[in-house]
């Protein structure tokens, strides 16, 4: 019976004090804001974050064993092998409208969903030719003026997969639309490429965000993003679009503004959120 309490109290001692060393040392390297984007027929991209800078890679395949590896595209640039808070991993050369499991490799262990692979399907190939090109593009900065390098930008726009970036030297970053797919991953994405809705949020290094707003009219470039801030350029478009042009003349200049279309009298209905209570961002 001696024996048995002393065990007993010794196995409680290493449990309890293991629980101590998990809590210190896995926040530090642990990925959180797991986030899958830029889906496609051969491709897909997965970004998180740690708390301190760490290797990071994710480990894929068709089936539980994962045997294959993408490192994160800063190491796919260099071939080196980088530590970072941000991190961004394109995962290529996939097979069409297959599904992939995947784990998330950080400071040396090996992380996966609650104790399940994290998985994605792919898009199925498309035969037709992608739209003309369409590009959103802009320059973000540190609140300090500095360029915000490996910050990630996030892409929202409606009936489109959401669609991600690394901010790259001298914090230029750009995303190609037209070649992102639909929701429904069936073909490339039809939207309006004057007046839709562009939600972009930016992830930085240091932990500071940018939230912003913008139409796809006004989008290359979407004006300068300081990090720690919260713009709205839908607002902006829509001023220049009445400012007043002037028009040369023979006895001199004058301005002129668009015509306003008639007025119709026509019910509203709101079409988004689809249902009562639905959350959006």
């Amino acid at each position: 019976l001696l024996t048995l309490i002393i065990g007993l109290v010794i196995g409680v001692f290493l449990v309890q004090s293991g629980q101590v060393f998990f809590l210190r040392a896995a926040p530090e390297i642990s990925p959180s804001q797991v986030k899958i984007t830029n889906l496609t027929s051969n491709s897909f991209s997965v970004s998180w974050l740690t708390e301190k800078e760490t290797n990071g890679f994710v480990k894929f395949g068709e089936a539980s064993s994962l045997e294959q590896t993408a490192l994160d595209d800063r190491d796919q640039m260099t071939g080196k092998n980088g530590s970072f808070v941000t991190h961004h991993v394109t995962v290529k050369n996939l097979k069409p409208k297959t599904r992939y499991l995947f784990k998330i490799g950080s400071g040396g262990k090996i992380f996966d969903n609650a104790g399940q692979p994290y998985e994605t399907t792919i898009a199925a190939t498309i035969t037709n030719p992608p739209p003309p090109s369409d590009v959103v593009s802009g320059t973000i900065l540190e609140p300090d003026g500095n360029p915000a390098e490996e910050a990630i930008v996030y892409l929202t726009l409606a009936n489109t997969t959401p669609q991600s970036t690394l901010v790259r030297s001298g914090g230029n970053w750009f995303i190609p639309l037209n070649t992102s797919y639909s929701t429904n991953l069936a073909g490339f994405a039809q939207y309006d490429k004057e007046a839709q809705i562009e939600e972009i949020f930016v992830q930085g290094r240091k932990g500071e965000t940018a939230t912003v707003l913008t139409t796809t009219g006004n989008d290359n470039p979407v004006p300068e993003i300081i990090l720690g801030k919260t713009y709205d350029f839908r607002q902006k478009a829509a001023e220049e679009q009445l400012t007043p042009t002037p028009t040369p003349t023979l006895g001199g200049s004058r301005f002129s503004f668009p015509t306003p279309s008639p007025r119709t009298e026509t019910e509203l209905s709101i079409s988004n959120p689809a249902k009562e209570g639905e959350d959006l961002n």
